[in-house]
């Protein structure tokens, strides 16, 4: 499906995000209602983190102090540190369900009009 698709090309270990994307068809009268969920609603696998990756924000991170060591280590940092102060992360957005609805698009209305 487009939205896994999606998700495989923009996040370096999507297996944990795709298992999260359900899809569901119902009937509503006399036609049909077709979802695609990545809130884990469908599927059981709640990820409080993919509705930031679709549409951004910021993350207010807390202090972080060593627990097991005498200094933290980063990957791609020069020097460890003593701690790391508190501070706001910007998430930019990562659209995935929105982008696979636009590239979808013209075939979803060819379907409903070749009916």
């Amino acid at each position: 499906n487009q939205v896994r698709t999606n998700i495989s090309s923009r996040f370096k270990k999507p297996s944990l995000m795709q298992s999260a994307v359900g899809m569901m068809v119902r009937q509503a009268g006399p036609g049909f209602i077709g979802e695609v969920d990545a809130s884990g609603e469908i599927t059981g696998r709640r990820l409080p983190f993919m509705r930031i990756q679709e549409v951004g924000g910021t993350v207010k991170l807390p202090a972080i102090f060593p627990k097991n060591r005498q200094a933290l280590w980063f990957t791609g940092a020069r020097h460890p540190f003593a701690s790391a102060r508190p501070h706001n992360v910007k998430i930019p957005a990562r659209s995935y369900l929105v982008l696979a609805l636009q590239q979808r698009q013209a075939a979803i209305a060819e379907a409903f009009t070749n009916q």
